[in-house]
């Protein structure tokens, strides 16, 4: 039976994540358990500027990728001013022209699937999503 492995922090919880913490996360889930399948749900807070290279991070989750023969799905981050633009939403589709839309760290990764969408997260903070 596979197993897969959510790594998830709430968003309203500010405290700093250790990146060396989540690689032996995994490392170990993959070891104890045979997780080969993770769910990493963290982003850095701030997207990556046009043509900036990967990050330190998410060059070791893809080398952890390819050493443990494992598969991360990734999400993209969050873009935090959703709220503009016509009818209170981004001018979908031009809003993926802006350096804001990039992806946030580690989403860049070459090794993985990287997840993203436009929609409500069930926060209690109002709907936030084109989707209706």
């Amino acid at each position: 039976m596979p197993r897969i492995l959510p790594i998830k922090i709430i968003h309203t919880n500010h405290t700093p994540i250790s990146q060396k913490g989540i690689l032996e996360a995994i490392r170990r889930a993959n070891r104890e358990s045979g997780v080969r399948i993770m769910v990493l749900a963290v982003s850095w807070d701030d997207h990556k500027r046009t043509h900036e290279k990967p990050s330190e991070y998410t060059f070791a989750l893809d080398q952890l990728a390819n050493e443990l023969d494992i598969l991360i799905f990734i999400s993209t981050g969050n873009r935090n001013d959703i709220l503009r633009g016509v009818n209170g939403f981004l001018n979908y589709p031009d809003h993926f022209l802006d350096e804001e839309s990039n992806l946030n760290t580690p989403a860049e990764s070459m090794n993985n699937i990287t997840v993203g969408a436009i929609a409500d997260n069930l926060s209690g903070e109002g709907l936030s999503g084109i989707f209706n």
